[in-house]
């Protein structure tokens, strides 16, 4: 469900940076409450979601001082591990975690398939560990996970439309955006957000389409790319709908009810538009983050 976001940091103002790291090691610590080895979950696209439930909050989450090894033990003020938004993050990482593990061994890949018992294990126990999360948000899990059970019917029809094999992905994350809205207290924003983490889904399907299709080929597994455009248009086509989504994104987030809003757009105008050009072999080398997405000139 996650895959979107790749970035360090690294080159951003010292308090944009530090606001990030807070929601990155708040979710940490949060997966940590369900015992250490789930801090290893820990990802960009979850602490998003915190920083997008802590910008739409009149009152900023809860923050705390922590020290962490990983930090060469320096103290870094961090948004708490008893956070609603950190949980919520951890709810979504853990359901993740799930969510791929049945699909791996489903599909009988690698050692997932060579022992299933134990990774059906692992499984059902990342969700359940999921559900108490959700539990302390207010947040039906079951509500994602029926989105996501229709991608199998999908991925058994060829010939379809990229958006057709994009769609339950888009709805899985345009619930999980939207909530947010409901744990901010800002019910206004919930449609704008569904939309936004609608595209969020479209692009993550996009990116790992296009850097799988090889492998995905020569295997002879499903790519919602190939199946949706034949080989001379697979590039434009994947070009064609990142401009397209990222674009409405730019248009989406000012319409939006943020209190703090900087990070939030650094991190879906700048940081996505990095990687996407990146996944799609349009970023020059000297090329950073431009903060604006646009397609290239002929």
């Amino acid at each position: 469900m996650f895959g979107v976001l790749k970035t360090s940091s690294a080159g951003w103002e010292p308090e944009l940076r530090s606001e990030w790291v807070g929601h990155v090691c708040g979710t940490c610590l949060a997966l940590g409450r369900a015992g250490q080895p789930y801090r290893f979950l820990t990802n960009y696209d979850s602490a998003l979601i915190s920083a997008l439930t802590d910008a739409q909050s009149d009152e900023p989450v809860p923050r705390t001082e922590h020290y962490c090894p990983l930090r060469k033990s320096r103290r870094a003020v961090i948004v708490s591990r008893e956070a609603t938004s950190t949980n919520y993050a951890a709810a979504l990482t853990t359901l993740a975690m799930a969510t791929k593990i049945t699909d791996h061994k489903d599909d009988g890949d690698g050692l997932i398939a060579r022992w299933p018992k134990v990774f059906g294990f692992l499984a059902r126990r990342a969700r359940k560990v999921s559900q108490r999360f959700a539990e302390r948000t207010g947040f039906d899990l079951q509500s994602i996970e029926e989105h996501v059970a229709d991608q199998d019917h999908r991925e058994a029809q060829q010939g379809a439309d990229f958006f057709y094999y994009s769609e339950p992905t888009e709805k899985s994350l345009s619930t999980a955006f939207a909530h947010t809205a409901v744990i901010a207290g800002k019910p206004g924003n919930q449609q704008l957000l569904a939309e936004l983490g609608g595209l969020c889904g479209r692009l993550m399907l996009l990116f790992d389409s296009y850097e799988d299709l090889a492998e995905d080929r020569e295997k002879g597994q499903f790519n919602a790319l190939d199946a949706a455009a034949r080989d001379a248009e697979v590039k434009p086509l994947a070009e064609k709908i990142f401009f397209e989504a990222h674009g409405r994104i730019r248009e989406i987030l000012p319409q939006l009810d943020l209190v703090r809003s900087q990070l939030v757009e650094k991190l879906l105008i700048g940081e996505l538009d990095r990687v996407g050009r990146k996944a799609l072999g349009l970023l020059e080398p000297e090329q950073g983050s431009s903060g604006q997405a646009s397609e290239p000139q002929p």
